[in-house]
């Protein structure tokens, strides 16, 4: 295992030869403090068995967890929960000693100071690896534009502004608060076959990865930590052919974010799959928008995602600009409720379930005056599960009789074990809204698929 201690989080990971499910593999974990329960997060998790002080799970393929101690399913003991990473060991290094291959080895590494950018950074290059081997910690930024067939991967760290463990520098501690801005640790643009394979991202300064006007995306089993405002985790913006699965983000904004500021270049066909997601104080976890004012927004789908549900919307699409926004998919969505009694319960901060508006604003971009609209939108086997804080509720919020929402579809949605069958169940206000439609059974054609 290699571990990490650092701002209110604490990992571990725990390697898996090959990449097919295997023989299962026992996981001790060891606590120093005492404690009466335990339990991993999120639901379906391995159970755990405790013998004195120790907690025993068994994994058998990739997973990431929290474990929670003495915990009620909520923000303060899932915050000092340690979080698990279990995930196929990366061995593949027989090119490492090639020129087109870049490679992090166990230890510390500072980047070289880049006096155009004003800090640590490396700037990709076309056909290339870099690889970041298990207990290599990389300190700074990373830069690729305009690449070519470019590869990051390894299950190492890129510690984007300080060290793992180190006291936060003198200023950016207000990043908390947001009183503090810097560099993206990770930007890609204008690229196409990019692959983003295992690493962790620690202490960015602000959004963790931006993909931006690229083609051809793979991003699997990233983890991102992260405690600053305006901390996104991922965000794609105007890019196509996008799959990101396996990863685990803990951010402090948005979880995942598509966005659309090329206005020659759709935001479609992307892919958003099995993956643990919680944005905690300021964000949404699967977000489409504010930001859009390009070409359009299609065939999107959010498949097998986990949401630690703990602030602003588990599921949202929030129109700013004047895209039309269409073809977007919620499928097989669990969220997990881990509201704190102190949660502020108003229209712009927790307890959102839904959030669809089309909204003038700061992120309305280039032209303020024009408004968008968004159509076919399926939320299908959707599950929510609420800790003792039950209260909720929801937006669907057209524009104008031009710009509306329509074409939603509710399919099996759940509220606990009830499945809802109005607009009032999901206790949601509504305007310049068209063509709702509640399904509460499950019809099946004659392959057995869902219809």
């Amino acid at each position: 295992m290699g571990s990490y201690a650092g701002i209110n989080a604490s990992f571990v990971y725990v390697p898996l030869a090959g990449r097919q499910p295997q023989a299962r593999q026992r996981v001790e974990v060891i606590s120093t403090l005492p404690f009466k329960s335990a339990a991993l997060r999120p639901r379906g998790s391995p159970a755990v068995r405790v013998v004195g002080q120790s907690i025993f799970f068994d994994v058998d393929r990739p997973g990431k967890f929290i474990l929670e101690l003495d915990g009620d399913h909520e923000i303060a003991t899932l915050a000092t929960g340690l979080m698990i990473f279990a995930d196929f060991r990366d061995d593949v290094r027989a090119d490492s000693d090639q020129p087109s291959v870049l490679h992090f080895g166990p230890g510390l590494h500072e980047l070289p100071y880049d006096s155009e950018f004003g800090g640590r950074l490396l700037r990709l290059a076309n056909d290339t690896t870099v690889h970041l081997d298990a207990g290599a910690v990389v300190l700074g930024y990373v830069r690729g534009d305009g690449l070519r067939n470019v590869t990051i991967r390894g299950p190492g760290i890129l510690a984007a502004s300080f060290w793992p463990g180190a006291s936060i520098p003198p200023g950016q501690a207000k990043g908390a608060s947001c009183g503090y801005f810097g560099p993206i640790a990770l930007q890609i643009s204008n690229s196409s076959d990019i692959t983003l394979d295992g690493f962790t991202i620690v202490h960015s300064t602000s959004w963790n990865v931006k993909l931006e006007s690229s083609t051809n995306v793979h991003v699997r089993g990233l983890n991102i930590i992260a405690w600053q405002c305006m901390n996104d985790g991922i965000d794609v913006v105007s890019s196509q052919g996008v799959v990101i699965e396996g990863c685990f983000i803990r951010s402090n904004d948005d979880a995942i974010a598509l966005k659309g500021t090329d206005p020659t270049m759709e935001t479609r066909d992307v892919l958003v799959q099995d993956n643990v997601l919680w944005g905690q104080s300021y964000g949404n976890c699967m977000e489409i928008g504010f930001e859009l004012w390009n070409a359009g927004v299609s065939n999107v789908s959010f498949i097998r995602n986990v949401c630690f549900h703990s602030a602003r919307a588990a599921m949202s699409i929030h129109n700013a600009g004047h895209t039309a926004v269409h073809g977007i998919k919620y499928q097989d969505i669990t969220v997990e409720g881990v509201f704190s009694n102190d949660i502020s319960v108003d229209e712009n901060q927790g307890l959102q379930l839904l959030d669809i508006t089309i909204i003038a604003g700061r992120y309305s971009g280039p032209d303020l005056g024009r408004r968008g609209s968004v159509a076919d939108v399926l939320f299908s086997n959707v599950t929510y599960h609420p800790n003792k804080i039950r209260y909720l509720f929801s937006r669907l919020l057209g524009n104008s009789s031009s710009h509306r929402i329509s074409d939603v579809v509710f399919d099996h949605f759940r509220i606990g074990d009830s499945i809802i069958s109005s607009l009032a169940d999901l206790n949601a206000t509504s305007s310049f809204l068209g063509n709702v439609a509640f399904r509460t059974d499950r019809r099946t054609d004659q392959q057995g698929i869902f219809v």
